[in-house]
């Protein structure tokens, strides 16, 4: 990737970051990439910049569900999952490996009061990366729970990956419930190109704004 403006300024040294949508219809699909750039600005008198290069991506075009493991409500409860194929493609086109994850309770909230919402703390935790996605909950007699995601984190520790959602749950009865977990499959490794042109605009001079008899300025 290389950064530089309209006098030939360039960047000696930036950096790269995708930040997935949070808007929940759009998670799973759009997403943000950011270029930074630590200690270069364009030229005063510059009047475009440009970023061109190729991004490495990691692509997928088909999901999956994990068999449905039964948890108990309850704080440091966890499980492992198998999610199949979930790993990178092989060579010769061949499916990705299936990854053996762990399926943890952070935390859990019963609703004080009847018919209230529990809230309820998701960690998924494997030694690779994986397309996470989503939970999906059901009750015990197999209805699917009404979820509402009100944040989610990712992040690493001790060479492992993990993926949080912090959930609102509606309909919880017990202290179990079932698991499914959805994530992608047969990851695949592209580059995917850019060649971005955007414009430079000064700031307008302050003006001082006289009113006329009518009223207008």
């Amino acid at each position: 990737m290389s950064l530089k403006d309209s006098t030939g300024s360039s960047c000696s040294g930036m950096e790269c970051r995708y930040y997935a949508s949070h808007e929940p219809e759009r998670d799973r699909r759009d997403g943000i990439v950011y270029v930074t750039a630590d200690s270069w600005l364009p030229s005063p008198d510059a009047v475009w910049t440009e970023v061109k290069g190729d991004i490495p991506c990691v692509v997928s075009c088909a999901t999956a569900d994990s068999e449905s493991v039964k948890i108990k409500l309850e704080k440091g409860f966890s499980i492992p999952v198998v999610l199949k194929n979930a790993g990178m493609e092989q060579e010769g086109g061949k499916g990705g490996n299936d990854v053996e994850a762990v399926l943890e309770v952070e935390n859990y909230q019963a609703g004080k009061e009847e018919n209230s919402g529990s809230w309820l703390v998701l960690q998924l935790t494997s030694s690779e990366k994986i397309g996470f996605l989503d939970f999906e909950l059901k009750a015990a007699d197999g209805t699917v729970l009404s979820v509402r995601t009100s944040g989610r984190g990712f992040g690493t520790a001790e060479d492992k990956y993990e993926w949080n959602r912090y959930l609102s749950v509606e309909g919880i009865e017990g202290n179990e419930l079932s698991v499914t977990v959805r994530h992608a499959v047969n990851l695949k490794r592209i580059m995917a190109s850019v060649d971005i042109r955007s414009g430079l605009f000064g700031q307008m001079e302050k003006m001082e704004m006289k009113k006329e008899g009518n009223g207008h300025e």
